[in-house]
């Protein structure tokens, strides 16, 4: 690999890829998905995912991201 080659598995600092399944676009680290990805994610879960976040729920907010995070590679 030349100097101007970058691994796949080194994105631009702050950033980290799309979780979903053969995405892989870099998105900022306080996003979860690509603006693609969370759209396709229910509604109420997106919904809660916001809440969760806001109110500090940081518990809550550990499982539901873990759930979208494995519903975007299911599909």
């Amino acid at each position: 690999m030349s100097t101007r080659q970058v691994s796949k598995h080194h994105w631009p600092r702050g950033c980290h890829p799309c979780p979903a399944r053969a995405c892989g676009e870099q998105i900022a680290f306080h996003m979860l998905a690509c603006r693609r990805h969370w759209h396709r994610l229910p509604r109420d879960l997106r919904a809660l995912l916001v809440t969760t976040w806001k109110t500090g729920d940081l518990t809550r907010y550990v499982s539901l991201r873990e759930e979208a995070i494995a519903w975007l590679r299911r599909k």
